[in-house]
């Protein structure tokens, strides 16, 4: 029996708990909502476009050469977002086409997925592929592979679609986006590694990068830095400090190190009952956030899903778990409740900040994460 009580009172939040309690709200939503909105980081546009440069030249010249390029990255990251800006950014080799995915949310009838993958790309595994194909100069994107799978018993067409036409269509070259857990699934079902030969994954940023793109926040949200007084050295030296503690906490991640670097900011005493505009701030200790102590192993099952596609309607995560929409709806409002997911809209995600130690716990409890 649902235990409603202890939804609405003895569910302790983890935001409210927090350090981003000393921050006013309004200053919170102006900070996230920025960092949501930033461009994708430097070094992943260079990493990314300078990989696929070098697999679309050695698959021309080489005969032999596999026709695809894989990029992983952890589940939090957004990979669809790095991979779509990067592509549309990028200035390719003369007469190079490219078909983008169009769908950029997982199809609401995902019981067609294989037809509407056939369509959106209008290519056919029933064509007469043949090793005489000539390669043309098409590449083929599919920024989020996670949109083109479910983990369930019918969920996997769109995966099966996709390895037979790359495997017989070596004419195209394709360009996939996946999270490391969602690929280490597929491998266990699929063996997808036997496929699909390429893949890199998105390298992780330094804290002087993580400065580079995380600074200019504070600027773009008026909010100002307590410097107390100190020289252009001794500032240099805090900055670097703070974040290289920054980037080792979040293991390289962006998406996570944005989460706990607005957590670590906290207002003067005398700043609290002043204006937001131009507040001025302090760095305080960076620390990852404890797990709710009270997950069950149906919660477990839950996040391990939402990890493993990333954004999920309700719908969606029903035919994953295979249980009662009002039941995961119950565990939904449970879970917001602890900060552990967010939603946006009608899609659910992990995060960021709760990844580290999720993905420690639910390796210790026989689930894959990917690592």
């Amino acid at each position: 029996m649902f235990d409603l009580k202890n939804i609405f009172t003895n569910v302790t939040s983890q935001e409210e708990n927090k350090e981003n309690s000393e921050l006013p709200p309004e200053i919170v939503s102006r900070l996230t909502r920025t960092i949501q909105n930033l461009p994708v980081a430097s070094e992943h546009t260079k990493a990314l476009q300078s990989s696929l440069e070098e697999a679309l030249t050695k698959w021309q010249q080489e005969e032999d050469s596999s026709n695809e390029l894989v990029i992983l990255s952890s589940p939090v990251e957004p990979l669809f977002k790095i991979i779509r800006e990067t592509v549309n950014n990028w200035q390719p080799p003369d007469e190079w086409q490219i078909k983008m995915l169009s769908f950029t949310t997982r199809p609401q009838k995902f019981f067609n997925i294989s037809q509407i993958l056939k369509s959106d790309l209008g290519l056919d595994v029933e064509a007469n592929y043949n090793e005489n194909s000539p390669k043309l100069k098409q590449l083929i994107v599919i920024p989020s592979l996670e949109l083109c799978f479910l983990r369930q018993i019918y969920g996997l067409d769109g995966i099966e679609y996709l390895r037979e036409l790359i495997f017989k269509d070596t004419s195209h070259f394709w360009l996939i986006g996946c999270n490391n857990l969602a690929w280490e699934y597929l491998d266990w079902v699929y063996k997808v590694t036997a496929y699909f030969e390429k893949s890199i994954t998105l390298p992780p940023l330094e804290g002087s990068q993580m400065q580079q793109e995380l600074m200019p926040v504070l600027a773009n949200t008026k909010i100002k830095l307590n410097w107390n007084g100190e020289s252009s050295e001794e500032r240099e030296k805090r900055l670097k400090n703070h974040f290289d503690r920054l980037a080792k906490t979040a293991d390289g991640s962006l998406a996570i190190a944005a989460e706990l670097w607005w957590r670590s900011l906290s207002p003067l005493p005398e700043e609290k009952n002043n204006s937001v505009e131009n507040t001025v701030v302090k760095f305080d200790k960076i620390k990852l956030p404890e797990l709710p102590s009270n997950l069950t192993t149906e919660d477990r099952y839950l996040l391990f899903s939402l990890l493993l596609h990333q954004d999920m309607t309700l719908e969606h995560l029903t035919l994953s778990l295979g249980d009662l929409e009002s039941t995961i709806q119950f565990q939904l409002q449970k879970l917001l409740q602890t900060g552990i997911i967010k939603r946006e809209g009608w899609f659910f995600s992990i995060n960021p900040v709760h990844f580290p130690r999720l993905k420690s716990y639910l390796k210790h409890n026989n689930f894959i994460t990917g690592v």
